[in-house]
């Protein structure tokens, strides 16, 4: 603590990221010591979806309270004071938490992916870890349900019993997933309506926008505000909303005038030249 202290001092001001014991409590106890000012990253639900937001959490807490009471104390405490600090959050969901500056998490350009224009079935691409709000199994059931006129690629090894005509390539790195994002056809998020899902922005889909794949997103939490007009929404748990959107996105035109909108939206609005102004007003803000 005494060295942290000392390198505090000699900063203008310090920079929490996330809203939990070890980031923010750290900063907030750290900045009192030094006399320096704090400015909180909020770029996930973390408070939220740890104590299992919008689900039954009381029977779920219940269970594990003889283990983790203590943990989930801790990282509910950060709420309040979270409120009270300068912050910076990466969507308007945790905007209307925690207030605050709206500066969105920013990739570098990573260029154009594949032509639109092409012969045989189509690709859809699931880059990124399985989790249950992530809604991988709508996706690979309304493929299912399309007869083999569009192909799925997932960066997961093959569950006992996998459907076929699912191209399971095991995890990947991040140049490899690029890769297959920017090879796609398209990219569907179909994200269910419950935990990180409610307040978070999968960076896999700034990726696909700036590679210029058409997106389509179900219609939670801030994933329709990323998208903005550049992309499709759909009913959230809905297996006949997704097929719906893949059939749509069967025509080559409609993809390739999503695509291009999509990076469009995405150069004006994620990349670190984009993101640059807001956040020099935030950090001039909390500094003073």
């Amino acid at each position: 603590m005494d060295e942290m202290v000392e390198d505090a001092r000699r900063a203008d001001l310090l920079i929490a990221v996330k809203v939990l014991p070890g980031s923010f409590g750290v900063a907030r106890k750290v900045g009192k010591i030094a006399n320096r000012p704090v400015l909180l990253d909020v770029d996930d639900p973390d408070i939220e979806a740890t104590l299992l937001w919008n689900r039954p959490w009381v029977r779920e807490m219940a269970k594990s309270a003889h283990f983790y009471r203590g943990e989930l104390l801790g990282i509910a405490a950060q709420r309040l004071p979270a409120r009270r600090y300068p912050t910076i959050v990466s969507n308007p969901v945790l905007q209307c938490m925690y207030g605050g500056h709206i500066v969105p998490h920013a990739r570098e350009d990573i260029g154009v992916g594949a032509d639109y224009d092409k012969s045989g079935s189509l690709t859809v691409a699931f880059v990124g870890t399985d989790r249950p709000h992530k809604g991988l199994d709508l996706l690979l059931e309304a493929v299912g349900g399309l007869n083999d006129r569009w192909e799925l690629v997932v960066t997961q090894s093959a569950p006992f019993g996998a459907r076929p005509g699912v191209h399971w390539v095991g995890p990947t790195d991040q140049q490899t997933g690029m890769r297959i994002t920017k090879e796609a056809d398209a990219i569907i998020l179909p994200s269910r309506s419950f935990g990180y899902a409610r307040g978070q922005v999968p960076m896999k889909l700034i990726d696909a926008m700036l590679a210029a794949r058409p997106v389509a997103v179900s219609g939670v939490g801030p994933l329709p505000w990323v998208i903005g007009d550049a992309g499709m929404a759909f009913k959230p748990d809905s297996v006949a909303a997704i097929m719906q959107v893949m059939l749509r996105l069967e025509d080559v035109d409609l993809r390739s005038g999503l695509g291009s909108a999509a990076r469009e939206e995405a150069l004006k609005r994620f990349t670190p030249a984009a993101c640059a102004p807001e956040f020099e007003k935030a950090v001039e803000a909390a500094a003073s």
